[in-house]
């Protein structure tokens, strides 16, 4: 089911979300019952695919050389990294405060897009951020919830694949922001510009609703 959207989202390329929807419907089928080694089988295939796309796509290799090394090119392929930590750092506990980001003006790349978790640290600071991310972890845990409590197998099934399509491409934009994993690309969701990104979103909290109007008393 996954083959045709993942052929398209490769030949755009989008690589990182093309990964994303594999690791989400893979999650889906374990929860839907899936036997260990049926889904260890899909495991070792998406280690071959994700290794041969590595392979075959120069600028992931690159970014990949990046994580590992950020400083090795400071004004070419590690130049976002390095401004997303000095913008991230330099809100320190607090923040610079609301709208009063330096990183954003000329140093930053893309400061409205995958960056703005960098802008976001560096305005409202330590306790900024943490809101954030437990903001995100509620809305992913009631949407857990809310599968769980489904009248059927399959209106648990979307609100469980689109509550960790949401947390996980949080987490991926802010791990790359914070260096944790090779940078990627992916908005933040709510947060990052752009239209179809935030109707997306708020579809699959729609559903998610929807689910929830009908679940177990």
């Amino acid at each position: 089911m996954l083959t045709v959207p993942a052929i398209l989202l490769l030949a755009q390329p989008n690589t990182s979300t093309t990964l994303l929807i594999i690791a989400t419907g893979m999650a889906m089928y374990f929860a839907a019952g899936a036997p260990w080694r049926d889904f260890g089988i899909l495991i070792l295939i998406a280690a071959i695919g994700l290794g041969s796309i590595i392979y075959v796509r120069p600028y992931a290799i690159q970014r990949i050389e990046t994580f590992f090394n950020p400083s090795a090119n400071s004004l070419g392929s590690g130049y976002q990294i390095q401004q997303s930590l000095i913008a991230i750092g330099s809100g320190g506990i607090f923040g610079r405060g609301f709208g009063q980001s330096v990183e954003k003006f000329n140093y930053l790349p893309e400061p409205d897009g995958d960056s703005v978790f960098a802008v976001f640290a560096e305005e409202t600071g330590f306790i900024g951020t943490m809101l954030l991310l437990a903001l995100f972890v509620a809305l992913a845990a009631r949407g857990i919830v809310i599968a769980g409590n489904s009248n059927d197998l399959f209106g648990g099934l979307i609100a469980l694949g689109f509550s960790l399509i949401i947390i996980i491409q949080a987490f991926i934009n802010i791990c790359a922001m914070l260096g944790i994993i090779p940078l990627t690309g992916m908005p933040l969701p709510f947060i990052s510009h752009g239209g179809t990104a935030l109707m997306a979103a708020l579809l699959m909290c729609g559903f998610i609703l929807n689910v929830a109007a009908h679940r177990k008393t």
